[in-house]
């Protein structure tokens, strides 16, 4: 077993947040000076979203049939009360106390799966699904996105957006999986929840959103009390969004990210995990609030970069002279940097929104940073202007992030 335990992921914020073992007790210490003495109410809501946003993830490397629950008992976990049955040993059936025991893990089949969404996430899922685990898969979305669902074989049968009631009655599905945007995530889960509660338990499906936000959704299902429910977020993506660019390949080798509600069972964890693995991705129980701010930094802090720069760059280059040339000088590192300046604006409104606490501590983060760095110039001062910033240390932690898995 290997066990990654990640701390504050904003190096400017110097708090070292631990649990004890015996005690349960998160433990913070080598505050910096900005969060000591009198705060605003901004300041102490950051500072109680820092104290929440602890988490370990343990990735296991080895079959977990003996006990699916091992995993789940963390410190973490445990202090928390994400999971129910969390520290009991499994005493019915192969994996565990849940009443539902799904077709993927049992290798049972044919089975059902239902994708809401079928864009580039939600195309490639269905994709992903078919070749992985040969799973009839019917796609829900608007009638254009079926057709071209249906014309790339990304999926086996079509219904429209307005008819998910419908679908779920008709097709009985094993998995519910929702690849939308934020909003209408947050729209899906209550009328979802309304229908698993009104069928029998032992046909409810496993229900799995991949939003990039895992707060508002995680909260919202402990509130419907949503059943075999895990919210997860594949680390995955491309700039260009649409059926057109889903490939079964985008999930290959990357991480997916696991948010358990309070409402998830460990064998409906070890359910999702397994599915998971078929799609060649790398599970990982990631508490919803360290998610968010993580990804804030390295995912939704980027898009923000890519996208000011290219507008500062278009706000210049009409007074360079010839017209044109400073696109034509834009090689390979302004394309790296920008790259995801191409991405779906709407979507991205959406996510920001949705994230807007993480993404400000983050953007503040990085604008001190900036600020640090002008000062430096401004001044003529290269000692003034490297002080702080370890180019060595940088420089490998970027080339670490090329080996596939952490060390």
């Amino acid at each position: 077993m290997r066990t990654i335990l990640f701390g504050n992921p904003f190096p400017a914020v110097q708090t070292l947040i631990r649990t004890d073992e015996k005690s349960n007790d998160r433990i913070s210490r080598d505050r910096s000076p900005e969060t000591s003495g009198d705060r605003s109410p901004q300041e102490d809501h950051t500072e109680s979203t820092r104290r929440r946003s602890h988490f370990c993830c343990e990735t296991i490397d080895r079959s977990l049939s003996s006990d699916p629950t091992r995993q789940l008992r963390s410190p973490f976990f445990r202090a928390h009360g994400r999971l129910r049955n969390i520290g009991r040993n499994p005493t019915e059936g192969r994996y565990g106390r849940a009443v539902r025991e799904f077709p993927w893990v049992e290798r049972a089949g044919p089975w059902n799966a239902i994708v809401i969404g079928c864009g580039l996430i939600g195309g490639s899922l269905a994709f992903a699904l078919r070749d992985s685990w040969g799973a009839k898969v019917i796609g829900v979305d608007r009638g254009p996105v079926l057709s071209a669902a249906l014309a790339r074989s990304a999926i086996d049968a079509s219904y429209p957006t307005h008819a998910i009631d419908q679908a779920l009655a008709d097709e009985r599905p094993a998995l519910v999986l929702i690849a939308t945007g934020m909003e209408t995530i947050l729209e899906l889960l209550p009328a979802l929840a309304k229908h698993l509660r009104s069928i029998r338990a032992e046909i409810r499906p496993l229900v799995m959103d991949v939003g990039s936000v895992k707060v508002p959704v995680v909260e919202l299902a402990n509130e419907l009390q949503l059943p075999h429910f895990v919210g997860g977020h594949p680390m995955a993506g491309r700039e260009r969004g649409g059926i057109e660019h889903a490939t079964p390949a985008l999930f290959r080798d990357c991480r997916f990210v696991l948010c358990p509600a309070r409402t998830t069972s460990p064998s409906d964890v070890e359910a999702a995990r397994e599915l998971v693995r078929g799609w060649k991705s790398e599970p990982i129980l990631v508490d919803p609030y360290v998610h968010d701010r993580c990804v804030a930094m390295v995912s939704h802090l980027p898009h923000l970069a890519a996208w000011s720069l290219m507008h500062a760059a278009d706000r210049m280059a009409p007074s360079l002279e010839p017209e044109g040339l400073l696109w034509a000088l834009a090689a390979g590192s302004w394309r790296d940097a920008t790259r995801v300046a191409a991405s779906d604006p709407a979507l991205w409104n959406g996510i920001l929104n949705a994230n807007r606490t993480a993404v400000l501590e983050a953007l503040d983060v990085w604008l001190a940073t900036l600020q640090h760095l002008r000062e430096g110039l401004a001044k003529n001062d290269t000692r003034s202007l490297l002080d702080g910033i370890d180019a060595e240390h940088l420089a490998d932690l970027r080339r670490r992030l090329d080996d596939p898995r952490p060390s």
